[in-house]
């Protein structure tokens, strides 16, 4: 007897082999007509696509640059992909910021404050967050840089300097976890200083060279730096030009946190401790927007959350912060304290927490990273 299914049978089966998760990411990247650079790359160099698909360094999400994204590095950058200045190191730093430690789906990003998640960027030169040596972050959320805006808007990912990569496609499957298609590079994470002057942040960047603190708020492993703003600075009559280096000192101290504290770890009502001997900073939650505050009063906004740089983090704010009437003197930041309160470690996805060592990747990560660098130094760009 033949059998008989209705076209829209057909169809709807046509439609479930369609979406079915891809078991290598060659296949989950030809699903979109939108990579086609980053297939062509993939196909070129078949020994990045199996590192991609190993199962034995665990899951993954991988933020796949769209064909724009590299037509815009190209045009920004005036090179391309192959060839021409772009070296073996870039790539391979830019695909391992490219690829979250640890399994993400779009609905596990886009709630209210956000997603900090670890990635396997690990290279000296944009990573310094000490620990166990854990490559360096990412934010990703639907509610601004801070996480905290009034209505969701387009799902995004932050990275260095603050720059963002809209996610325009979201949950391809494959074998190891997910793939989202994002339509900008991400910019990769610089020192604190580099940071600021890349943010139009002179004063502040002054104040740091006059302090004499900047190499070392550059090189001091894991910090959270809460960056006045151009404005904030001029509403104060430009003190950085006015005190005296121990008051700028003791100053920048006291918008400085020991410990990288992405907006996602930073509790409402929170009390954090800062560089500055006795001195603690406060979070307050209101209105659609994230604040800090001193000890001596008044409440800065947070105007740009989350801007990854090598050592940690940066929150770009609207006031400069005043201390307690009871200061004390300011501590080193190199014998920085530990913010906050509870767990040692920030609740960073893709970091192991343990008192010991600090923050770090699972050592299957590690390896992962040995084998990319491997596999880029025999990768040939033509």
């Amino acid at each position: 007897m033949r059998s008989y299914l209705p076209p829209i049978l057909y169809l709807l089966l046509a439609c479930a082999v369609g979406i079915q998760a891809q078991d290598k990411i060659a296949d989950a990247v030809a699903t979109d007509g939108k990579l086609s650079t980053l297939r062509s790359i993939l196909t070129s160099n078949p020994a990045l696509a199996q590192l991609l698909d190993d199962k034995s360094y665990g899951q993954r999400t991988f933020l796949a640059p769209s064909d724009a994204a590299f037509a815009k590095y190209a045009a920004e950058t005036n090179t391309t992909i192959r060839g021409g200045n772009f070296s073996r190191t870039q790539l391979e730093a830019i695909l391992s910021y490219h690829v979250m430690n640890g399994s993400f789906p779009a609905s596990n990003l886009t709630s209210r404050g956000g997603v900090a998640a670890a990635t396997f960027l690990q290279d000296s030169q944009y990573t310094n967050l000490g620990g166990g040596g854990g490559g360096n972050v990412v934010y990703a959320s639907r509610y601004g840089s801070s996480g905290e805006a009034s209505a969701a808007g387009k799902l995004e990912v932050f990275g260095g300097v603050g720059n963002s990569a809209p996610i325009v496609t979201t949950d391809i499957k494959y074998g190891n976890g997910y793939v989202h298609v994002v339509d900008n590079l991400l910019s990769l994470p610089q020192t604190c200083t580099s940071s600021m002057g890349k943010l139009s942040l002179t004063s502040l960047t002054q104040a740091l060279n006059r302090a004499v603190l900047a190499q070392t708020l550059d090189t001091t492993p894991g910090v959270t730096c809460f960056a006045p703003s151009q404005e904030a600075f001029a509403a104060l009559g430009n003190p950085e030009g006015k005190l005296s280096p121990k008051e700028l000192s003791d100053t920048l101290m006291l918008h400085t946190l020991g410990k990288a504290e992405y907006s996602p770890d930073l509790e409402t009502g929170g009390e954090y401790p800062t560089l500055m001997t006795g001195q603690s900073v406060k979070v307050v939650r209101e209105s659609g927007s994230l604040y800090i505050t001193g000890g001596g009063g008044g409440k800065a906004k947070v105007l740009r959350g989350n801007v990854i740089v090598k050592n940690g983090v940066m929150h770009v704010i609207d006031q400069v912060l005043t201390p307690s009437s009871t200061n004390g003197s300011s501590s080193s930041p190199t014998s920085s304290s530990g913010a906050g309160t509870g767990d040692s470690s920030p609740s960073v996805s893709g970091f192991s927490k343990n008192s010991s060592s600090g923050n770090h990747i699972v050592p299957s990560t590690a390896l992962l990273f040995t084998a990319i660098t491997i596999i880029f130094s025999r990768v040939i760009l033509a």
